[in-house]
């Protein structure tokens, strides 16, 4: 079935209808998330489906449009063609984007670029695509304005002279006698005062550098008086080097006005990604008629064709599936939005929170700890999307569990229900550990009085720090049983709490868990360590048994 709709000098939209196997394949999807919530999927019954495949043309008008830049080079450049002036370079320059819009080979080229993109320049609309394989260089020459076309200037240092004020005493032709650093005398013999007989009681020399003349050679220009120009290095001439690239502008266009409100949304939403939902293929059209009324478009052409602005149309064939279908699951109506060649579901009713609503309901009788907590949690997990939220809590925190919920039920499961799910669920856990995580706390206690005690006030420190002379640094050690017997204190009270909660998780069918949450109870079991770790320390000073110096130090 085709039925086509079109406007005198317009994009013509031909409507295909949908085949069997694209309705198939949506009311397949729905029946996958039913699968295991307690409802037969065969039982998800199509009510309508209503849609059509959009077969119409899009475009993307590419402006090849002229990118210069220039750079200067001392010297006469050879290699780029030779012009007289910057007027001449604009003549060239115009003269070879004429020559580009006549070469055909040129033309195909650009084309290969934009079609060998991974997006093939489909909704790539305002951009600017760089074409590097076409490139022309220009150059002209120009007298060295610095040098005069000399290639040499004045010293600047010197003045053109070619000598220098000495450096080393100013100009003045003397320098200081460092025998009697300038005092004029010296200590004698016998330890009196005597006239230096350097510089015989002057406090100054004749300079060696300029041999008292006050002048030396000018160490830039070598008593030259002239230097190499900076501008052209000594060329006289300068070189402008002209290089003309080419880009390409992008305007992608397509008939959204025509097309369904829902559909145009996608396009826009997806942008290039739409080749993911839809078949398009590149037509052999040179010509198009993509909204030919539209004035601004019009105006934009009639913009390029005033500056004689060189375009090259590339033509799409879209052919881009959508419908409505509505479908039945226990008596109750659902709808959603069908959009694309893989059949994806868009605006889906959230149906899965209407089918676990009994487990949601015993889930929630666990978190509140009405009735046996462990057997309605069993139960709940009876529905596949509470079970997969019961897993994901046991192994991940609450935020990552709830993310890789909603996406194993990425349709007909709200937001608002997966974290409940995720919540009650976490809340259960807790219920079903309370009391085992209070034993694990006594028996971590316990564990913590015994080991610290036996550390401290046993010749078992003693032994372990006999190797370190500097006693001070036994505080080490100490730490160290510190944080074993916490740690230790830890993984008791997991083992207690794993324990209770093991044999509901083997029920539900749940092979791979993290070790339960402890909550407050970690809190309480660093505080008891810290507690009977100081306890242990007075009880070694009080008793002096293997007291540790650094804790007596503190006294």
């Amino acid at each position: 079935m085709t039925n086509d709709t079109n406007t005198p000098q317009d994009t013509q939209i031909h409507k295909l209808a949908l085949s069997d196997e694209y309705k198939e394949n949506a009311i397949n999807k729905i029946k996958k998330m039913v699968e295991g919530n307690k409802f037969d999927p065969e039982d998800v019954k199509m009510e309508k489906l209503e849609g059509e495949i959009l077969h119409f043309q899009a475009e993307n008008i590419l402006t090849i449009l002229t990118k210069i830049s220039h750079k200067t080079v001392g010297g006469r450049i050879t290699g780029p063609i030779h012009v007289s002036n910057e007027q001449a370079v604009k003549e060239a320059v115009n003269k070879a984007y004429i020559g580009i819009s006549h070469d055909n080979n040129l033309h195909r080229t650009i084309r290969e670029v934009i079609l060998n993109r991974e997006d093939q320049g489909f909704a790539v609309d305002n951009h600017t695509i760089p074409l590097p394989f076409w490139k022309e260089e220009y150059v002209t020459y120009d007298p060295c304005q610095t040098c005069k076309a000399k290639g040499t200037i004045k010293c600047h240092p010197c003045g053109g002279k070619g000598i220098d004020q000495c450096p080393r005493c100013n100009g003045s032709g003397m320098g200081h006698c460092g025998h009697c650093n300038g005092s004029q005398m010296i200590q004698g013999p016998n330890g009196n005062q005597v006239q230096c007989p350097i510089c015989n009681g002057q406090g100054h020399i004749s300079c060696r550098s300029c041999k008292q003349s006050g002048q030396v050679q000018c160490a830039t220009c070598r008593s030259k008086g002239i230097t190499t120009c900076p501008n052209c290095k000594g060329n006289a001439w300068i070189s402008t080097i002209y290089i003309q690239t080419i880009e390409a502008r992008t305007a992608f266009d397509y008939p959204r006005d025509r097309l369904p409100e829902k559909v145009v949304a996608m396009i826009e939403k997806h942008g290039a990604k739409i080749r993911e939902h839809a078949k398009i293929t590149i037509s052999e059209e040179i010509e198009s008629t993509v909204n030919f009324d539209d004035p601004d478009k019009a105006k934009q052409a009639a913009d390029d064709d005033r500056r004689n602005n060189y375009r090259i149309p590339v033509i799409y064939e879209v052919f881009l599936p959508y419908g409505h279908m509505e479908y039945n699951i226990a008596g109750k109506s659902y709808y959603t939005f069908l959009f694309g060649t893989q059949e994806r579901l868009v605006h889906v009713s959230p149906f899965l929170d209407d089918l676990i609503k009994n487990g949601l309901r015993k889930l929630s009788d666990a978190a509140d700890q009405r009735g046996d907590v462990g057997n309605n949690l069993i139960q709940a997990a009876e529905y596949r999307t509470i079970k997969e939220g019961i897993s994901y809590t046991t192994r991940h925190s609450l935020g990552k569990a709830k993310r890789l919920l909603m996406k194993s039920n990425s349709l007909g499961l709200s937001a608002e229900t997966a974290k409940t799910i995720i919540e009650n669920t976490d809340t259960a856990l807790n219920n079903i550990t309370k009391k085992p995580r209070f034993t694990g706390l006594m028996f971590s206690a316990v564990l913590n009085i015994v080991l610290l005690c036996t550390y401290f006030l046993s010749p078992i420190r003693h032994m372990l720090t006999s190797f370190i002379p500097n006693q001070n640094l036994h505080i080490i050690f100490d730490l160290l049983a510190l944080t074993t017997s916490a740690y230790l204190g830890v993984i008791v009270i997991q083992m207690i709490s794993a324990s209770a909660i093991k044999h509901i998780i083997n029920r539900i069918g749940i092979k791979k868990t993290a070790p339960p949450k402890l909550e407050k109870t970690l809190y309480w079991t660093l505080g008891l360590s810290i507690v009977t770790f100081m306890a242990a320390l007075e009880l070694s000073r009080i008793f002096n048994m293997y007291p540790a110096l650094w804790y007596i130090n503190l006294f």
